[in-house]
């Protein structure tokens, strides 16, 4: 049975559970929970970006904006061109 985790994060995510994860860490969870590929949503694009030419495939980004942010709508044009 083909699995997708649709909401996954990258990074240091703090909080009670004190959660960090960085691609490689995820893909050896994904590989333990036999999960084929992950949705992943990271506060720096760049980062969500580099993780998905890293693991074509198996990691997906979506692109993170503040809706306040003036640039908002040209961010997202630029990583839906990069294949968010």
């Amino acid at each position: 049975m083909k699995k997708i985790d649709a909401h996954a994060h990258l990074g240091y995510i703090g909080g009670w559970a004190n959660v960090k994860m960085d691609a490689d860490e995820l893909i050896s969870l994904m590989d333990t929970y036999e999960i084929e590929t992950t949705m992943i949503c990271v506060l720096d694009n760049e980062v969500a970006y580099k993780a998905m030419q890293k693991y074509p495939g198996r990691i997906e980004g979506c692109v993170y904006v503040n809706p306040l942010e003036p640039d908002c709508l040209d961010l997202i044009d630029k990583y839906v061109k990069l294949g968010f």
